[in-house]
């Protein structure tokens, strides 16, 4: 698990601010445009998120959001729907992902 990562996840929650995938990229030195690079991200998220899971907090992970800040990746609601969330096409319509940082900034 990528504490960088992690511990940028958990600021962000602190100011109720969430980031973007590509800013988390950049601070990573990953490359946004390759397929390669994303799936490191995303494999590094799904750990931060499975870790808290495991120890009864928040998915962190929902701090991370497309660069619009309009919603989540789609591996944010898979991953909420292998933690047992419920389906991630329900998940994804019923705003989970919002409601999920708000719970990371008030934990």
């Amino acid at each position: 698990m990528n504490q960088q990562i992690r511990t940028l996840l958990i600021d962000q929650a602190r100011k109720h601010t969430p980031v973007t995938y590509g800013d988390i990229m950049k601070r990573l030195g990953l490359d946004h445009d390759s397929p390669g690079d994303r799936s490191i991200l995303s494999k590094e998220l799904y750990e931060i998120s499975k870790f808290e899971h495991n120890h009864k907090r928040p998915l962190l992970s929902s701090m991370a959001m497309y660069a619009d800040l309009t919603d989540h990746g789609p591996g944010f609601y898979e991953l909420a729907e292998d933690f047992g969330f419920g389906p991630k096409r329900k998940l994804a319509d019923e705003l989970f992902g919002f409601a999920e940082m708000k719970r990371c900034a008030q934990f």
